[in-house]
């Protein structure tokens, strides 16, 4: 396992925001699982491990609801919504190889902003 983080992420550590804001998509996924189990009783039949379209749609990015009903949320929580196991693995997989090269060559504050400029 020590092989592998200085092979793809050799400058990853707790205190860089990529692997906080790795940790914080993985909290928003199980909180989207359970929320799914709650309200539908079961979870995505289409995505392996994945919130139902219930709770994504309550996240997802709405125009008329982010004008009309100003729920503003729904301008960054699209950002962490992930469909489902396969989808999270993979994009944490990059997210934490080629985020933390970035974040090594750009600080944290640049990453910060890059992430949620082009989220």
């Amino acid at each position: 396992m020590e092989m592998l983080k200085y092979t793809f992420a050799p400058t990853l550590h707790w205190g860089r925001f990529v692997a906080l804001i790795s940790l914080f998509d993985v909290l928003v996924f199980i909180f989207c699982m359970i929320a799914s189990l709650v309200i539908s009783g079961t979870l995505s039949s289409s995505h392996f491990l994945g919130p139902t379209m219930d709770v994504v749609y309550y996240f997802d990015k709405n125009p008329y609801e982010i004008v009309h009903d100003y729920q503003i949320w729904r301008l960054f929580t699209p950002i962490f919504l992930h469909s489902g196991f396969q989808h999270i693995v993979s994009n944490l997989a990059m997210q934490l190889i080629f985020g933390s090269l970035l974040e090594s060559m750009v600080g944290f504050n640049h990453t910060m902003y890059l992430y949620f400029i082009s989220g």
